[in-house]
């Protein structure tokens, strides 16, 4: 999850998903695409829309940016 790039969130189409990537994986099977039930398309609703007051709503930025002294840096993933 920490590497979840917007680019992986579809939140327009009829059936929101994440695109899972393999590199972000542990196994050359891990690629996939997984539904969003409606409490999870809720939910990153609401990020996007956190993310788009804070600019950091691009296609490359992290879903779950790093944050230090108060700062995001939407080009690194959370440490955790």
């Amino acid at each position: 999850m920490r590497g979840l790039c917007w680019l992986d969130v579809d939140l327009e189409s009829g059936a929101p998903s994440l695109s899972i990537r393999r590199q972000s994986t542990k196994t050359d099977a891990g690629a996939r695409v997984r539904p969003l039930n409606h409490g999870a398309q809720v939910a990153y609703l609401e990020l996007r829309e956190r993310a788009r007051k804070i600019g950091s709503d691009e296609a490359e930025h992290y879903v779950f940016p790093a944050c230090e002294n108060n700062k995001v840096d939407a080009a690194t993933p959370t440490k955790g």
